[in-house]
Parts: structure tokens; sequence; C-alpha cells
């Protein structure tokens, strides 16, 4: 009959029942082999696990230190500080603790020097005879002049003594008028001398570089000389002169 049909197959002898029962088996060992690489199956480590380690005393650690002295001793690597942002780091200032300076010890002062002792006075003696070399302090003239007028001079250069006193250069010297017959007109004589602060009596006789004038005089009009000042006056001395210095 034409309605009648074959034998009818099972599914998985049909093509879409081979492909999903392959499915399923190629799922099944995917899986399998999973777990089996999860327990270690195909990587088996040759590290063996490490032994317990029990607390050690005091004593066997001592022992073992003593036993490994030699041995190299492990250390942790250095821990390094990363570097701060934005520059390098400043270091906190260190305070110096104030040092206590002892108080100085007051110094007693120095005794005062000794004055000097005071100079011991000395008498010496200018003897007769000496020469000594005055300049006239104003100008004094023949004409105008009286006799027996004083004017004052000073030395030039210091006189010396016996028993080292000397007359210092600029002693003052008073000297007096004495009229002279022509050429001379002029001259003088010794009156005292000032020495220290005292006046001492002098005695001698003076000539001195002079220069010709004419004018009036008591007689008229006539010739005579004139002591310049500044002139040169030489007094030598008749007595001898005592100096206490």
């Amino acid at each position: 009959m034409a309605n009648e049909q074959g034998p009818q197959q099972k599914w998985y002898h049909t093509a879409p029942g081979y492909l999903t029962a392959t499915a399923a088996l190629v799922g099944s060992i995917t899986a399998a082999v999973t777990g089996l690489s999860q327990l270690g199956v195909f990587h088996k480590s040759d590290t063996p696990p490490a032994p317990a380690v029990a607390p050690a005393s005091p004593n066997s650690t001592a022992q073992r230190g003593t036993s490994r002295r030699g041995s190299p001793e492990y250390r942790p690597p250095a821990r390094t500080e990363p570097a701060p942002r934005g520059g390098s780091r400043t270091e906190p200032a260190t305070t110096t603790p104030p040092t206590n300076t002892p108080a100085a010890t007051p110094t007693a002062a120095a005794p005062a020097p000794a004055p000097p002792p005071a100079p011991v006075a000395k008498t010496g003696n200018i003897g007769p005879g000496t020469t000594i070399e005055l300049s006239s302090g104003s100008r004094v003239c023949s004409t105008s002049s009286s006799e027996g007028e004083k004017f004052t001079t000073t030395t030039v250069s210091a006189v010396s003594g016996s028993n080292g006193v000397s007359l210092p250069a600029g002693t003052q010297v008073i000297l007096s008028v004495v009229m002279e017959k022509a050429p001379v007109y002029i001259g003088a004589k010794g009156v005292s001398m000032d020495v220290g602060g005292k006046t001492i009596p002098i005695a001698g006789s003076a000539t001195a570089h002079t220069e010709f004038t004419a004018g009036p005089t008591q007689k008229g009009l006539g010739i005579g000389a004139c002591i310049p000042q500044g002139g040169r006056v030489s007094l030598r001395l008749t007595n001898g002169v005592s100096v206490t210095q």
C-alpha cells in the first residue's frame, strides 16, 4: 500500500543524533581533564612540602648559633625610602645647647709706677774769658742812644760750663750802650743774664758788627754807627759766672 511507511530509525542513528552524542562526549572528557588538572595530576611539583618546624629551646638555639657561626647570615634587603616629591628632603635643624661660660675672675689692678726721682740741683761755673755770641733784639745807634742805655740780646748757641751746667741757646742777656770814639762810635758791656728764671749779674765787654749812619746828635748833625736788629754781638766775660741748675 502506498500509505504504508518503512520501519522508523532510532534518534541516535540519525545525523543530528550523532552530533548531539559527540558534543556530549567531548564535554564530558573536557570536564574530566579540567578536574584532573586542578588536582595536580598533569603538573606534579618537584619541590617537597616544607616540614613543620617546632619551636627551638634557648639551649638548642645557642648551640645552633655556635655551630653556624662560620656560615653567612641571611640579611633582608635594605628598605629604600621613596624620594619626596617636589625637591630634596630637608633635614630638621639641630639646636646647639648653650654653653655655660665661667665668669671672668677680676684681676687686681697693677700698681701705679713710682714717680721718677726729683732731679738733683747741680752747680757749675762758666769761667772768665768765655766768649758768648749774642743777637741784638733791637736797632741801637750812637746818634740816638745815650751812654748806659740797656738793650736785650739772646744767645745764638749753647754755652757749656763745668759740672755739666750750660746756657741753652735763646738765653736772655742784658747789655748796656758804651759810647766809643770814631770810627767805632758804639760798643756794649754786660749787665745780667736770665738763668732758669733767676737774674745773675755779669761783667764783660762786648764788640758788635755795626753799620755807619748819619743824623742829628746832641751836639748837632753828626756821623755815627748802629747795631742793627739781629746784628751779632760778642760778649767776653771778665769774671766767671756761677750757674745752678
